[in-house]
């Protein structure tokens, strides 16, 4: 009867202390089955690009065997451990860290686990792999402006590979478990990378486009205020004339200005007519004869 009791009790305990380490049943049916979904819509990619093109397996079977034996002990903190360790080795990501709200750490921490997961049930396709790097690297330009360097990816990779090293326990020697996982992230890192980077030239673009219409049609603007605005062209336009206004030409214009800014001009004298023609070409002649080339001739006396 005692040991009856004792071994009641012990059960009783272990129930009690379950639902603190293990999921409920309801998460574990609805985990089970977003995983059964997101095998068919693997297994149906898979088909689909296999009939479309050769699918090339992005590790061999022993280091795909080695990572998924890995995962496969992982548990939902498996993010926050990752995270952790980028924390220890740089300050400007513990930094970064704190800067965002809760809502954004949670999703930061969302976002590596599902990546690390979809990676894992994609391991016979390398280009799969390269495509869903690419969509997380994009995911972080959002974070750009917070503080989130690019180069918190490659610390982020080396933890990845620590952290998953130590889940397979001594299963597997320790130097293949490293390379498996060495060989894994320097692939999904330098997509993530590049597709940082394509994300943000995108947005870059996108951005160019929209300033560029504005800037011109607001020029365009300026120009027409002022051409409604000036009705005369002013003292300092290239022409070099100087308009006057009603105003200045009543009052203010003296004769040295007028007579600056006026050519000199020939003043022709009126015509003369009748006798005071004769009288004018009679006063107008000289005694001298037109051979006024010649040298002089002598006169001799009478």
């Amino acid at each position: 009867m005692g040991n009856a009791k004792s071994s009641e009790q012990v059960s009783n305990k272990r129930n009690a202390s379950l639902p603190r380490l293990a999921l409920p049943d309801d998460r574990k049916t609805s985990t089970a089955s977003k995983k059964y979904v997101k095998r068919m819509s693997t297994s149906s990619q898979g088909s689909g690009s296999q009939s479309g093109r050769t699918v090339k397996p992005a590790l061999p079977l022993a280091q795909r065997q080695i990572v998924k034996s890995c995962m496969d002990n992982a548990k939902d903190d498996i993010a926050e451990r990752i995270y952790r360790r980028v924390i220890e080795k740089r300050e400007d990501f513990r930094n970064f860290v704190e800067s965002l709200p809760v809502e954004q750490r949670m999703e930061l921490a969302d976002n590596l686990r599902e990546f690390l997961n979809g990676v894992v049930e994609r391991l016979m396709d390398s280009e799969e792999v390269q495509r869903l790097s690419q969509e997380f690297g994009g995911r972080h330009v959002q974070f750009r402006s917070l503080g989130f360097r690019p180069d918190f990816f490659a610390t982020t990779a080396d933890a990845v590979t620590t952290e998953c090293v130590f889940l397979d326990a001594a299963v597997h020697q320790a130097s293949d478990t490293l390379t498996a996982w060495s060989t894994l992230t320097s692939l999904m890192f330098s997509s993530v990378r590049d597709g940082y980077y394509n994300e943000m030239r995108k947005q870059r673009r996108a951005s160019n486009c929209i300033t560029k219409p504005k800037t011109t049609q607001e020029a365009l603007s300026i120009d027409e205020n002022n051409q409604n605005e000036e009705g005369f062209p002013r003292k300092g336009s290239r022409g070099g004339s100087r308009s006057v206004s009603p105003m200045e030409s009543s009052e203010g214009v003296t004769d040295e200005t007028v007579s600056a800014e006026e050519p000199p001009t020939e003043i022709s004298e009126p015509p003369v007519l009748g006798d005071e023609a004769d009288e004018g070409s009679e006063t107008n002649e000289k005694p001298e004869s037109n051979n006024y080339l010649l040298p002089p001739q002598e006169i001799h006396g009478c």
